[in-house]
């Protein structure tokens, strides 16, 4: 019997890393074209800096992968089983379905564990560290953004072409100011430029030399007849970073990066601020933010946890479905974990509004797929 479970236990077991493995590519290769490999194409990054961004993008992509990895062992094998009548021999040793289910489980519980300990370790550290080298590459070389003979577009609110670039000074540059609707109001024309980083802001600061140019109606942009002629021998334009990166590169303490310690002492400052705040105000927003925290560690859990649902669902189906095709297999794991994210969507909606309690309206999926895997389970072992 021992011997039976083990080989139970290390079938899903490397099936499950091989799910696992196989998501973690499909989802690091995503994540690699969209945001670094145009860098890399670019020459905004070193082969050095590309290879730590991608390393770093790992613990991001096992939590996500986790689940649907797992859920996919736990069908393959399953389905293998069921179609081989080894299900009905162990069933006709005497063994139940729940016993059957006993390694399965296991191995459920142990992708848990993993997940939990990466989505509130692992993959927050990897996230801080991912976006200071990304935000730092701006402070420390602005010029990797700059490709001569390109119009630039990377810096929110102005668009700017640079003839040449010699060592750290841009010639025949042109820079166009853009409003809200991204209509140009300004147009300067300079004979050289370059950047410098200024600390105190966190801004990049490009100075303009031997400029001239015009301004245009900030009411009418297209009305040329307010088109006012400008000499601007020295002008300096500030590029905030936040704006060029956004706040997920420059918000170190953004929930979404801060580890399970760091969350807790957060937590617990913000309690302590609520209770010494008296404006009504005030005490909302700390409310909200502190009902946001808590919702974000339920968050973490609640999806670390979810791998025991899925399994609970996915030994029924797999016995159910005889199937030892891999791909029928993967096509439904991928349709629970679809629904499954899609649900968390929904919740995710909510996370912002402390009526409809966030912190607990997050564990409705798990709630659902449980009952949902456990109705099957004991239909399953009643035949």
């Amino acid at each position: 019997m021992k011997l039976l479970s083990r080989y139970l236990f290390f079938s899903v077991l490397s099936a499950s890393l091989a799910g696992v493995s196989l998501f973690v590519f499909v989802m690091l290769t995503a994540n690699v074209l969209k945001d670094i490999v145009v860098l890399l194409e670019q020459g905004r990054l070193t082969v050095t800096v590309f290879g730590q961004l991608v390393a770093l993008l790992l613990p991001y992509a096992v939590s996500f992968a986790l689940p649907l990895g797992t859920l996919i062992g736990i069908l393959i094998v399953l389905g293998r089983m069921s179609a081989r009548q080894e299900i009905v021999a162990m069933k006709g040793a005497g063994w139940s379905l729940w016993r059957i289910a006993y390694p399965v489980i296991l191995v459920a519980a142990l992708g848990m564990v993993t997940s939990a300990i990466i989505n509130n370790y692992q993959a927050p550290k990897a996230r801080q560290e991912y976006k200071a080298i990304l935000g730092d590459l701006v402070r420390i070389d602005p010029l990797r953004f700059i490709i001569p003979r390109t119009f630039v577009h990377d810096f929110p609110g102005y668009v700017i072409f640079v003839g040449d670039r010699q060592g750290s000074v841009l010639k025949k540059l042109w820079l166009w100011e853009l409003d809200e609707k991204q209509m140009p109001t300004r147009m300067i024309r300079a004979e050289e430029g370059y950047f410098d980083y200024q600390m105190s802001t966190d801004s990049i600061i490009l100075t303009l030399k031997n400029g001239s140019g015009e301004n245009r109606s900030n009411a009418d942009p297209n009305n040329l007849q307010t088109v006012q002629p400008i000499y601007a021998g020295e002008a300096k334009i500030s590029l905030n970073l936040e704006g060029i990166l956004g706040k997920r590169f420059t918000n170190s303490q953004r929930i979404s990066n801060l580890t399970l310690p760091e969350l807790l002492d957060k937590n617990t400052r913000l309690a302590a601020k609520l209770q010494s705040t008296s404006s009504p105000a005030a005490r909302e927003k700390v409310s909200r933010e502190k009902v946001d925290l808590v919702y974000q560690m339920n968050r973490r859990f609640a999806m670390a946890f979810a791998i025991i649902p899925l399994a609970l669902l996915g030994i029924p189906l797999g016995i159910k479905a005889s199937r030892s095709e891999t791909m029928v297999n993967i096509g439904i794991a991928v349709a629970l974990a679809f629904l499954y994210y899609f649900l968390m969507i929904l919740v995710d909606w909510h996370h912002a509004n402390p009526a409809m309690h966030p912190e607990i309206l997050v564990w409705m999926p798990n709630s659902l797929f449980a009952s949902l895997g456990l109705t099957l389970m004991a239909r399953a072992n009643r035949h």
